[in-house]
C-alpha cells in the first residue's frame, strides 16, 4: 500500500522519533562500555587480580554486543521509508542518512 506524499513525511518524521526514543538508552549504555574497555587497557594498575581485569573486559565487551546488536535490530525495524520500505542509505558511503529530506531509493519526501 502506497502512502500518500503528504502522508509519506510525517509517518518518516514519527518513525525517526520512535527509533530514537528506543535507541537512546542503548546509545548511553554502548558508550559506557566503551569507557569501561578504555579503563581496562589504560588503567591496568586499578586491578589487583588479573581475573577481575578479564572480567570487567568480558563484561564490558558483552554489554558492547548487546547494545550494538539492539540498536541494529531497531534501526533495521523501524528507520524506513513508509513508500518502499527501504533503509535511507547514503549513496557511495555506507552508513544511515539521519534525517535526509528525500528517500535516495523512490526519492519520495520525508520531510
Amino acid at each position: 500500500m502506497q502512502l500518500a506524499v503528504k502522508d509519506s513525511g510525517s509517518a518518516f518524521q514519527s518513525r525517526r522519533r520512535e527509533t530514537w526514543r528506543i535507541i537512546r538508552p542503548w546509545v548511553t549504555v554502548t558508550a559506557a562500555g566503551f569507557l569501561f574497555l578504555f579503563g581496562v587497557f589504560e588503567f591496568p594498575d586499578l586491578f589487583e587480580e588479573p581475573w577481575r581485569r578479564d572480567l570487567v573486559f568480558g563484561a564490558s565487551f558483552l554489554v558492547l554486543l548487546i547494545s550494538v546488536g539492539r540498536i541494529s535490530l531497531t534501526l533495521n525495524k523501524l528507520y524506513r521509508c513508509p513508500a518502499c520500505g527501504s533503509m535511507p542509505m547514503a549513496r557511495g558511503h555506507d552508513g544511515v542518512l539521519l534525517d535526509p529530506d528525500t528517500c535516495p531509493e523512490c526519492e519520495t519526501p520525508l520531510k
